[in-house]
């Protein structure tokens, strides 16, 4: 989703901006893009601490991210939000700028692959020069 979309989206939407997103993946999410587009968007969010997706959440403003390896941080902050409202409705954190999206990651693996692909080639070219030296 690209960051002018993203606005368009809150609006289409009619998102409360007192809402929390709730993503306690247990996967090791790569990319984390449902924390990405939530933080984005203003919202507060609880994030998992598997894989990327609470890697966006600036702590504590924007959110938290919670150990997923049983349900009782979960428990813990679903209670602290049921105890005092408040302090979850006291006004979202502000609108993130523009975020490293999906097509930004795809295009950092595809350089990553391609500086490999390249690496291997050069040692590949220099082994095939040194068996053909000590012919």
């Amino acid at each position: 989703m690209a960051h002018h979309r993203q606005a368009q989206s809150a609006e289409k939407y009619h998102l409360d901006p007192t809402a929390v997103a709730l993503a306690p993946s247990v996967w090791p999410e790569s990319f984390g893009l449902v924390a990405r587009e939530a933080a984005s968007l203003g919202l507060h969010v609880v994030a998992s601490d598997r894989g990327a997706i609470g890697e966006c959440i600036r702590l504590p403003e924007q959110g938290v991210v919670i150990d997923v390896s049983s349900d009782a941080a979960l428990t813990e902050i679903l209670g602290a939000m049921n105890a005092n409202p408040e302090a979850w409705r006291a006004g979202s954190p502000p609108a993130q700028g523009l975020l490293r999206r999906a097509a930004d990651q795809g295009r950092e693996l595809a350089d990553l692959y391609r500086a490999i692909a390249l690496r291997c080639a050069e040692r590949s070219a220099m082994a095939r020069l040194k068996s053909a030296g000590d012919e």
